[in-house]
């Protein structure tokens, strides 16, 4: 990128620009800051001011809707690996039947649990299958 970059030696920004905008001119901006690369509002004025053209960058709020859902399963699976590595544990300490059919019924209640989750990630995933091949 050839955005405009402070250089060393050039010292703090320390002067103000102000502009008095329309409350529609202001929406205008705005609109168009958030459709850029830049993270923050002046950046994007500064590269707007001193080159006289932005970049656009399309984000698809469909995808990102699913990012925080699929996170979450993500650490719901995490958790149930060790709580299923424990009881595989448990299973090979089992000393007396009694004890390995207890910890076996676990892992059982476990696997359950374990391909519940799987199915829910399997939508996500066709959810977000369907919405990409549709573009």
């Amino acid at each position: 990128m050839d955005r405009v970059v402070q250089q060393k030696g050039m010292g703090n920004r320390d002067r103000w620009l102000h502009v008095r905008l329309t409350a529609t001119e202001y929406e205008l901006v705005e609109n168009r800051y958030r459709r850029s690369d830049n993270k923050y509002m002046s950046a994007y004025l500064r590269d707007l001011l001193l080159r006289g053209s932005y970049r656009v960058v399309h984000r698809d709020g469909t995808l990102e809707a699913v990012v925080p859902e699929l996170s979450a399963l993500h650490k719901d699976l995490e958790k149930m690996a060790a709580n299923f590595n424990q009881v595989v544990k448990k299973v090979n300490a089992a000393s007396t039947g009694l004890q390995l059919k207890v910890w076996v019924m676990e892992v059982g209640k476990q696997q359950r649990e374990f391909l519940a989750q799987m199915e829910k990630i399997e939508v996500q995933i066709g959810k977000v299958t369907e919405r990409w091949l549709q573009k």
